[in-house]
């Protein structure tokens, strides 16, 4: 179908080959070099009717005629035909405007080969109707050709109105700890709320800070300017903070580590805290968190020696119970 279609066996004579071309899709006519003049006809469909070599796109089979010549006089007349070829009519269809990435079918017809670019997000690209899955703006063009060989294209595209969120999760915090809810959206063209403001320095952050105090599911609505709305939801757990005993205080008066008491956060409900002598004998009690051993037994100091403590309570947050026991020196 393409390649020269006039070839010079002499100075005087003009080999003239019929051809065919898909309807659009402009061929080379070349007349080679063997006469300095040339004047085809009809104009049609030419961009120049002299010269040797010219682009032919006529919409319709065309019968032209060359006339070639040279500054001797000598010339050469020949005719061909051009056959216009059909190309199919491709329609794609699948233009579509999605407020959330969801998978969308794909449709192209008036062809017998199909051939989709780019494949991103394409289940095949060498079908009909595929399904794209993306997660961003995207065209896709799909050429369509047939038995001939002629080919026509198409265009389709899809508009990700709000952008996905790159990572939600569920997480977990101590009491009186903060975690930055970070989305990986970025903020030009939508607006942002999460739902509930509890616990956020910023409601209306993408990424705020949270500080929440309870177990608190988090919802982050994103909203564009044609009120076209998502949501994504993720829950931000409260633990307990751990829990810190001393292995060792000096209650001798002097202000400083004179009480044996649990340091914590938040987050501990305590059932008792005991300290056993090593005889087994308890020595003291209570079921105050804020209270401490000030190392005295019915209000006479103990001696000094490795003492057991035993605390037991419940972590405030899930209601599980704590058991702990261990080992503390009393020095003075």
């Amino acid at each position: 179908m393409y390649g020269d279609f006039w070839k010079i066996t002499s100075p005087n004579t003009i080999i003239l080959n019929d051809t065919s071309m898909c309807s659009g899709q402009p061929v080379q006519l070349n007349a080679g070099t063997g006469f300095t003049q040339y004047l085809w006809s009809p104009s049609i469909g030419l961009n120049s009717s002299t010269g040797n070599i010219v682009s032919a796109n006529p919409q319709v089979t065309t019968t032209y005629t060359l006339i070639a010549t040279n500054g001797a006089g000598c010339g050469d007349t020949a005719q061909m035909t051009l056959t216009v070829l059909n190309s199919p009519t491709v329609i794609a269809t699948g233009d579509t405007n999605l407020c959330i990435t969801i998978p969308v079918q794909l449709n192209a017809s008036g062809a017998t080969n199909y051939q989709w670019i780019p494949p991103t997000g394409l289940s095949a690209s060498n079908i009909s109707n595929p399904i794209a899955n993306t997660i961003s703006n995207i065209t896709y063009t799909v050429t369509g050709s047939d038995s001939t060989g002629c080919f026509a294209s198409d265009e389709v595209t899809i508009n990700i109105l709000v952008p996905p969120v790159s990572s939600l999760p569920d997480t977990t915090i101590f009491c009186n700890q903060s975690i930055q809810l970070y989305t990986g959206v970025t903020t030009s063209g939508f607006n942002f709320h999460w739902e509930p403001a509890y616990g956020l320095n910023d409601s209306t952050s993408v990424s705020p800070i949270a500080s929440p105090d309870v177990n608190t599911n988090y919802t982050l609505v994103i909203e564009t300017a044609d009120g076209c709305q998502v949501k994504y939801s993720m829950t931000v757990n409260v633990d307990a903070a751990n829990i810190y005993i001393p292995n060792a205080f000096s209650p001798n008066g002097d202000d400083r580590n004179d009480i044996y008491n649990i340091i914590y956060s938040c987050g501990f409900a305590l059932e008792y805290f005991r300290i056993y002598n090593r005889w087994g004998q308890m020595v003291w009690q209570t079921y105050d968190i804020d209270e401490g051993w000030d190392g005295n037994f019915v209000e006479v100091p103990c001696g000094i020696g490795v003492y057991t403590y035993v605390i037991a309570g419940r972590n405030s947050y899930n209601n599980e119970g704590v058991m702990m026991n261990g080992n503390v020196t009393l020095v003075r």
